[in-house]
């Protein structure tokens, strides 16, 4: 119904069914395509959302304490806790 009746929507047509007599048309063919590429990419966010939250694939506590095994990983590789001074060599080591 959409499509069909509205301005927006009789354009995507125009542009799917040959983009080049829309835009001889006088419909700015490359406004419209990137419209409808930035709606379809917020609608397959939200749908993502919400299919992530329906199966439960994440949690609260994703990645809880990571911070904990870098800090060590920096002090084992020689960087002082108590400041000043470490490598970057060290640190990646």
């Amino acid at each position: 119904l959409l499509p069909k009746r509205t301005i927006c929507g009789r354009y995507v047509f125009a542009i799917g069914g040959n983009p080049e007599a829309a835009n001889l048309a006088g419909i700015n063919t490359r406004w419209i395509t990137m419209k409808v590429f930035m709606i379809m990419g917020v609608l397959a966010t939200i749908a993502a959302a919400i299919s992530s939250a329906r199966q439960n694939s994440s949690t609260n506590a994703l990645g809880t304490l990571d911070e904990l095994l870098v800090i060590a990983a920096a002090v084992i590789g020689g960087t002082s806790l108590a400041g000043g001074s470490g490598t970057v060599l060290g640190a990646m080591l």
